[in-house]
């Protein structure tokens, strides 16, 4: 998953030049409800203090279309953090086939399978 283990709350206003990014990614996680994204800190889900990282538009495999998001509050399902509008975009699916994954990895390369 995506780690942002050293980010921290802003303390000063949004300024997206100084914020990492994180988006048109495919994140393939092997456990269910392993962390997709991880972010340490003293932010806090409620709190309406912006953090400095942007993310959006992911593609999420996990099985059983599971994943979680690990914040200082503790684990929270996907869905919640979806749901207070933090990720944008970002989809979970159940986990891809071998076969899908060595496709994905062609097509990238621009090669046939």
């Amino acid at each position: 998953g995506i780690n942002a283990e050293y980010m921290g709350v802003m303390t000063t206003p949004y300024d997206a030049q100084y914020s990492e990014g994180y988006w048109n990614n495919t994140c393939i996680l092997s456990t269910n409800g392993e962390p997709y994204f991880r972010l340490n800190g003293y932010w806090h889900l409620h709190d309406g203090i912006p953090i400095n990282v942007t993310i959006h538009s992911n593609r999420v495999y996990a099985p059983g279309g599971n994943a979680t998001v690990l914040i200082p509050d503790g684990v929270l399902p996907f869905s919640v953090w979806a749901a207070a509008g933090r990720d944008p975009g970002t989809v979970l699916f159940d986990s891809p086939t071998s076969g899908q994954v060595i496709a994905w990895g062609l097509a990238v390369l621009g090669l046939q399978p």
